[in-house]
């Protein structure tokens, strides 16, 4: 049997090459898979952190509230960005 005929005809030379791509192919779905389920994550102990402080204002009362600088109606606006830089910027 004659090798070089036998490698043309079914492209043995590439199989590292074919390999490589695939392996490649494997190394970036698993980047993408990383990425997407440390977001989730990310947002879940998020979600837990928000649910945990809603939980501790709600406890408050009034007057301690007010201690703070808040009321029961600002707890919607408690993890708004602008709503925290202008809170802090009011030194409270």
């Amino acid at each position: 049997m004659n090798t070089p005929r036998l490698n043309a005809e079914f492209n043995i030379g590439s199989i590292g090459e074919g390999y490589r791509a695939a392996s490649e192919a494997r190394l970036a779905a698993n980047k993408d898979l990383a990425h997407s389920l440390g977001h989730a994550l990310a947002k879940a102990v998020a979600w837990m952190r928000r649910g945990s402080v809603m939980a501790e204002l709600n406890s408050m009362n009034d007057r301690e509230l007010a201690d703070v600088g808040l009321s029961r109606s600002n707890f919607t606006q408690v993890f708004d960005p602008e709503f925290a830089h202008e809170h802090a910027r009011r030194g409270y």
